[in-house]
């Protein structure tokens, strides 16, 4: 993945300024508030920072507070109203927030590179063809996880309306109820959540990396006015980010990442094969999560062709430099 070029798109005196904070740590116990959203494997990277904080986070003197959202529009809210000064956030949602002018946030980097996601169907459905005039559920009809099914389904032929009906039902936990209570037909969900279904004979017919592919839907995004009154705080966040990655893609960490997967993603002790098997797949051999702290052109020019496809964003399209700040990114990697 290509990755955009800080230096050459950040002001000489700013990035200058930065890499003075880099090469210093934040000023001891300083408060930090970090939302987080509720556990699935997306949110891996963050659940590390928060049980591991002590490894990560504080050592550059941070005292940190986290906070937990449970949608994707909270999860912009919060970061926008300054109740958190950083935090996980979906993608579009902050997009179509900043597009708009009034969200007052700032994207620094990216916490995952595609999108995990399965549409799990009721067992008597077989394939995607036998959802015609089904419902199905996911987070939001007009954002989100809603532009992800219909783009998913639309790429088979089907579309929304005519061929089945989509049923906002809020975050995963949610969606994975309706499906179980049978209110809904299918559900687009992420693991664990699949797995369980699957014991149960509902099955998987389609899954969105094969349609997205390049695509960081869930992204850290910054409070703009604090971030400016608080320049080296959001180096000093980024810089324990960065360290836990590396900790993260580390192999001789197999082991102390799948106990995190176990008891704080899956929440199961008898899930220990299956914590394995989701570290095989995403991290060993997969590569959900980035490696190193940055956002890609490609992914963000993605999200703005599917929000066009959906009528959120104009033509022209806004610039990806609209959306993001790689100027702290590039501070903390020095």
């Amino acid at each position: 993945m290509s990755y955009l070029d800080f230096a050459s798109r950040t002001a000489l005196v700013t990035f200058s300024c930065l890499s003075m904070l880099a090469a210093q740590p934040a000023h001891a116990q300083q408060k930090l508030v970090f939302s987080i959203m509720a556990p699935t494997i997306q949110q891996l990277p963050a659940v590390i920072l928060k049980v591991r904080n002590q490894e990560f986070l504080s050592p550059e003197g941070f005292a940190t507070q986290f906070v937990t959202v449970n949608s994707c529009p909270d999860s912009v809210r919060v970061v926008a109203s300054g109740d958190a000064n950083i935090g996980e956030i979906c993608l579009d949602t902050a997009m179509n927030a900043i597009d708009r002018g009034g969200a007052g946030i700032a994207i620094i980097t990216a916490q995952i590179v595609t999108v995990p996601y399965e549409l799990i169907a009721a067992p008597e459905i077989r394939t995607f063809q036998d959802l015609r005039g089904k419902k199905v559920a996911v987070a939001a009809v007009k954002t989100g996880s809603g532009l992800i099914v219909r783009k998913m389904l639309g790429s088979k032929g089907m579309a929304e309306g005519k061929d089945y009906t989509l049923i906002g039902a809020g975050f995963t936990p949610n969606r994975f109820a309706a499906l179980k209570n049978r209110s809904v037909d299918a559900a687009l969900l992420l693991p664990p959540f699949d797995v369980v279904l699957a014991k149960d004979g509902y099955r998987s017919v389609l899954d969105s990396t094969e349609i997205l592919g390049d695509y960081p839907f869930i992204s850290i995004a910054v409070n703009k006015a604090w971030a400016k009154r608080n320049p080296g705080q959001v180096v000093g966040f980024l810089r324990g980010y960065s360290k836990m990655l590396t900790w993260l893609h580390n192999g001789a960490n197999r082991d102390a990442v799948i106990e995190v997967l176990r008891s704080d993603i899956l929440k199961n002790p008898e899930h220990g094969k299956f914590s394995a098997d989701l570290y095989d797949k995403y991290i060993a051999k997969g590569s959900l999560y980035p490696s190193k702290l940055g956002i890609s052109e490609k992914g963000i020019q993605a999200a703005l062709e599917l929000g066009q496809e959906e009528g959120q964003f104009g033509t022209p399209l806004p610039p990806v430099s609209k959306f993001i700040d790689p100027s702290f990114a590039a501070a903390a990697a020095k």
